[in-house]
């Protein structure tokens, strides 16, 4: 149950491990640090300059059961337009989530809503497939941040010190599934919130890597 077992099912280290307990520094996973400060790009390199209406969110983390600090997260935002030419084009935000701030995919989830409401413009209908950070925004501000321990605190707080200048009454944020399938009986609305969330997560992913030298 310990790394160490796990290394050596896994047959990481080699017989130099498995016997003596060390570890040559060449076959240590290669760590990229945090992009610091963080990184932020548009969309397909193009400027939206801010967002507004239905806004699709995700966010990404990278897992490393045994080297937790290997970590890295990134985000998100995006929103459909159709031009003049009547060509549907997805704008928006993508990025590294901060150093400092934990890497997970929870944390680059929650970071995703605040970079939204940080470019956005209300009215904001924010689309997360996170159902507890929907559950707690939609919960009220009072009790979101009222528990102790919650999970990053920091960045609820800044979310809501932006839905605040905003105006809560212009923002919203609805859950959505996941990773949906097309199906047969699918509705346009259905079809529209899953080519969102694909989209976004797209992006969250091309965000998480750009903390890769």
């Amino acid at each position: 149950g310990t790394a160490a077992w796990t290394m050596i099912v896994k047959g990481i280290g080699g017989r130099l491990f498995r016997e003596r307990g060390v570890v040559d520094s060449s076959l240590l996973p290669k760590i990229p640090s945090v992009a610091d400060p963080p990184l932020v790009r548009w969309v397909d390199g193009f400027n939206a300059d801010f967002l507004q209406y239905d806004v699709y969110l995700d966010g990404s983390g990278s897992k490393h059961n045994l080297w937790r600090d290997a970590e890295r997260g990134g985000y998100s935002a995006v929103t459909r337009t159709v031009g003049e030419d009547g060509v549907v084009r997805w704008v928006g935000i993508y990025g590294t989530v901060p150093a400092g701030l934990d890497q997970s995919s929870n944390c680059a989830e929650l970071y995703a809503i605040y970079m939204a409401l940080a470019k956005g413009v209300g009215p904001l209908r924010l689309h997360s497939d996170h159902k507890n950070h929907v559950d707690c925004f939609n919960a009220g501000k009072e009790a979101c941040l009222a528990k102790r321990g919650r999970p990053f605190l920091d960045v609820w707080r800044w979310i809501w010190e932006l839905v605040d200048s905003i105006g809560a009454e212009l923002v919203s944020i609805i859950w959505v599934p996941g990773h949906a399938k097309e199906s047969a009986g699918e509705t346009p609305l259905q079809a529209a919130r899953r080519v969102g969330n694909d989209v976004a997560d797209h992006w969250a992913k091309e965000g998480r890597k750009l903390h890769d030298p």
